[in-house]
């Protein structure tokens, strides 16, 4: 087994293991449980960085409503202007991505329904806490 499959395994068996356990993990006892696998290499996290702060920007670039016109395709590196792209194969690219994350929210924003008859759900607990403290 290689180092890198070691702490992804070390990573996910603490998580899996704490969530089961508590409900909850905290990030510092995921990278406590690693620290002496992980092989930290500074090109690589220097080009990392790099790339996420070019990310970043990228996602700053807005038309005048504020709505983002610089998005991902899902090819490694590569970004479109949705209002100037004239290649459809790139601009299906994003709308794919783009349902895909919408399907993948919904699929968790039904998880946080109550599934215990009599429970709240998160909106509901918001709204409670909201009136209390308008009430208040």
């Amino acid at each position: 087994m290689n180092r890198n499959t070691l702490v992804m395994e070390t990573i996910r068996n603490t998580a899996t293991s704490q969530l089961e356990q508590y409900g909850t993990v905290d990030l510092a006892l995921l990278i406590s449980s690693i620290t002496n696998d992980y092989e930290f290499d500074v090109d690589t996290a220097r080009e990392a960085e790099m790339a996420r702060v070019c990310r970043s920007v990228l996602s700053t670039f807005r038309d005048k409503e504020g709505i983002r016109t610089v998005l991902a395709t899902g090819r490694s590196g590569e970004f479109i202007d949705i209002e100037k792209c004239t290649d459809k194969e790139k601009v299906d690219m994003v709308v794919k991505r783009l349902e895909n994350q919408i399907d993948g929210i919904t699929r968790t924003l039904k998880k946080l329904k109550p599934e215990i008859d009599g429970q709240m759900s998160i909106g509901e607990m918001q709204y409670e806490q909201d009136a209390l403290c308008i009430g208040g």
